[in-house]
């Protein structure tokens, strides 16, 4: 038997679903630390969020940055995270401005 920490990221996915946790581990080659820092998350919240402690709850400024880093569209990333998608763009290019000003009158 495999110690933890010499199991694939495969078998690690088995032992746990997270969606967020998924995300980073099929679209980034960043570790958690690296993934937390430029989402802006705080570690502990993340870890929270993963083990489903607490929902998911990320600032539209960390939607963008894992938007970006998971190179995928907010509609996909909210399907991902099971939230309603009713309204949200199917895009993030054509709808980022808009989302930017949005967090800039804030």
């Amino acid at each position: 038997m495999q110690a933890k920490g010499d199991m694939s990221r495969k078998e690690r996915r088995q032992e746990s679903y997270s969606p967020l946790e998924e995300l980073r581990m099929e679209r980034t080659e960043l570790t958690q630390d690296e993934f937390v820092f430029r989402c802006g998350f705080a570690r502990a919240t993340y870890q929270r969020w993963v083990r489903g402690a607490t929902p998911i709850k990320p600032t539209p400024e960390q939607i963008l940055a894992l938007c970006r880093l998971c190179s995928i569209s907010p509609k996909t990333l909210f399907q991902r995270l099971g939230f309603d998608t009713t309204g949200v763009p199917d895009d993030l290019p054509s709808h980022e401005r808009s989302l930017r000003s949005d967090l800039e009158l804030k």
